[in-house]
């Protein structure tokens, strides 16, 4: 309650003279607007993919039975074994996120939690072993959320006017994963217990981030070849112009050679007033006005 209170000191726009309706017309148009950039549709699609997402944290709380953990165990660890991982894995990400992509580090972090849940299946159920899968997945999941937010500022970029829209379509869209997951590790549970949820949830996860890292890389990799490229092409350009003007610049070269005794005789500025007298030479005559000082 207390955090509350800096919303005091929080600057806030005007009321806004619009109808309900056409806010709602206004952002619909930037919505669509949005889904006609290739990183946000990318962006989106990744987020409403079971990459990475550990709805299992939805599911833990009520599983205590199941482990053997008593009322006041499961109190203690949704509480510090939400909190501490949370911070924890928060203070992780600008560490890997420095050496690492972020779309690697989301793919990472999703597969090597999965792993951590595909090992609580072998695992004896005791108290201890509850706490610890609380703390896991509440913390590759805290790093879960540090990704996909930095992943939501790529794809918003500088100086964009619909900064806002784009940061609440995204981050809302990571929502839809954690539904679909909940009821899917609902109904699994009720049909194979603790065993299959759990290898379930693992299955999926590394599944979806398998699939995903293959399909970006395929994607980006047919992207690259496009922009080497066009570089290419304007290289090629750059190369063809410099050829032209070396052979010019020897035409000049030889013409001065051939008419050396003419213009031995003739002033600087007569010369230069009597090449420039053609205009197809006039770039040249500026060229080649060093080389014919040194040579006369």
């Amino acid at each position: 309650m207390f955090t509350r209170t800096i919303f005091l000191f929080i600057p806030a726009p005007g009321a806004d003279s619009r109808l309900a309706g056409e806010s709602f017309l206004q952002f619909n148009r930037e919505v669509l607007s949005l889904l006609r950039r290739r990183e946000v549709v990318i962006v989106l699609l990744l987020f409403l993919s079971p990459c990475s997402t550990f709805a299992l944290t939805n599911l833990l709380g009520g599983l205590g039975a199941d482990f053997h953990a008593s009322a006041r165990a499961v109190s203690l660890a949704g509480g510090a074994g939400t909190f501490v991982p949370g911070l924890l894995g928060c203070s992780l990400f600008p560490v890997i996120a420095r050496r690492l992509r972020l779309r690697s580090f989301y793919f990472a972090n999703g597969i090597i939690g999965c792993l951590f849940t595909l090992s609580l299946v072998i695992l004896p159920h005791v108290t201890f072993n509850f706490a610890l899968a609380v703390f896991g997945q509440f913390l590759f999941q805290a790093v879960s959320f540090a990704i996909q937010i930095g992943i939501i500022f790529e794809a918003i970029g500088p100086d964009n006017p619909l900064a806002a829209t784009t940061f609440a379509f995204l981050a809302a869209a990571t929502n839809v994963p954690m539904t679909y997951l909940t009821f899917i590790g609902g109904r699994t549970y009720s049909a194979a217990g603790i065993r299959g949820m759990l290898l379930t949830d693992a299955a999926v996860g590394i599944l979806a981030c398998t699939v995903a890292a293959i399909v970006l890389a395929k994607f980006d990799s047919k992207a690259v070849p496009a922009r080497e490229d066009s570089l290419v092409f304007f290289q090629r350009q750059d190369e063809e112009s410099h050829r032209h003007y070396k052979i010019e610049r020897t035409i000049i070269r030889v013409r001065i050679a051939e008419h050396r005794k003419q213009f031995r005789s003739a002033s600087y500025v007569g010369w230069i007033q009597k090449v420039e007298a053609t205009p197809a030479r006039r770039l040249s005559a500026r060229v080649s006005t060093a080389a014919f000082v040194r040579e006369t």
